[in-house]
């Protein structure tokens, strides 16, 4: 009886702790849900959540942060743990980030880099010849990558290197969405509209369009189809399928849903679309009727004409009533199609007239 007490006993002791543990181990997932919250409204690919730099920020690191705006390529030692830092090659521990988001005491941006991950188009924005490279003479792109956002601390700032001019940071915002809509998450972006513009590729009821322009407050578009050669610039790889644009038929639609944007304006496909779309256009070509008429066959004409064969873009032939009358004339006439009736003379009696040209007895007017 006293085992049966005791087992008892341990049974409820051992319910009161699991409800214990569960409840704290719920109160820490529910501190770790805020604190992910708390990045998702500023973007979902933030890839050092929840690291704090333990390092104390200097006067001239504080005054360098109030001057810095959004926009701006800081130079900043990489957000990592001191661990992760060592494992970093030297000379690549601090590099340039675009600044997206400043907050009160932390900058929110996204790394460049003159090496970059192995990258789709849509995961980067490319600054064509951006850094000198001394040891080789030359330069050398440099590469903001997508894939990962990082929250700097005030520490961890080095200095400002560039102001990018408002159109280069709306382009990269429009690459932003793009690639957010792509990979269908929320990712930090610039706080700003989203304009739209020539030659953006928009994915509408599981089809693409080009937009090519705005007319009567419309969206005119062109459909890209599946297909392509990559060699010509009117084509584009999307989701590793060639597509290429079709400007035979115009699409219009009354609005465009930014999160539909799936491609930016590319400088190439959008001067090969003006050149297309520019080409003067060819004359119309004159029907030109076939003579395929048979020798013998009676054309309506005034008078009525027996028709021999072409020649020089002319039709030869003689006068119906005339040849009744045993006169051979060979006349010139334009052979109109809609004119000609059924034959009337055999062969035999069309090479016997052939045989009086030859002959001489024919006389040309």
């Amino acid at each position: 009886m006293n085992k049966n007490i005791m087992g008892y006993f341990k049974s409820i002791q051992t319910f009161i702790r699991s409800l214990f543990y569960k409840h704290e181990e719920q109160t820490q997932q529910n501190k770790c849900t805020l604190q992910q919250e708390k990045y998702l409204k500023i973007g979902a690919n933030i890839c050092n959540i929840g690291f704090k730099s333990k390092h104390a920020y200097e006067d001239w690191q504080e005054d360098i942060f109030n001057q810095i705006s959004v926009g701006n390529l800081v130079y900043c030692t990489m957000p990592v743990t001191d661990k992760a830092l060592k494992t970093i090659p030297e000379g690549h521990t601090t590099r340039p980030f675009l600044i997206v988001k400043k907050g009160k005491d932390e900058l929110y941006g996204y790394a460049c880099a003159t090496h970059p991950k192995s990258l789709r188009s849509y995961e980067k924005h490319i600054f064509t010849n951006e850094v000198y490279d001394s040891q080789n003479s030359r330069y050398k792109d440099s590469v903001v990558q997508f894939d990962c956002a990082y929250v700097i601390p005030i520490a961890h700032i080095q200095y400002i290197y560039k102001e990018l001019d408002e159109y280069c940071v709306r382009q990269i915002a429009r690459e932003l969405k793009a690639y957010a809509n792509i990979r269908n998450k929320a990712i930090l972006n610039f706080n700003m509209e989203i304009p739209i513009r020539k030659g953006d590729i928009f994915k509408i009821n599981k089809s693409y369009y080009y937009f090519n322009d705005i007319k009567d407050n419309k969206y005119e578009m062109y459909k890209c189809i599946n297909g392509g050669d990559l060699t010509d610039s009117k084509y584009f790889r999307f989701k590793n399928i060639p597509r290429s644009i079709d400007l035979s038929n115009t699409y219009t639609f009354e609005d465009l849903d930014i999160n539909n944007l799936i491609e930016v304006s590319c400088t190439y496909r959008n001067d090969w679309v003006n050149k297309q779309l520019n080409k003067p256009k060819p004359k119309e070509k004159k029907k030109q009727y076939e003579r395929k008429l048979t020798p013998g066959t009676i054309i309506f004409e005034e008078p009525w004409i027996i028709y021999l064969f072409d020649c020089d873009n002319t039709s030869y032939g003689i006068d119906y009533n005339k040849f009744k009358n045993h006169t051979c004339e060979l006349v010139e006439f334009k052979l109109d199609m809609d004119k000609a009736t059924h034959i009337v003379f055999t062969e035999q009696q069309c090479a016997s007239i052939y045989k009086a040209a030859y002959d001489g007895k024919m006389v040309r007017v």
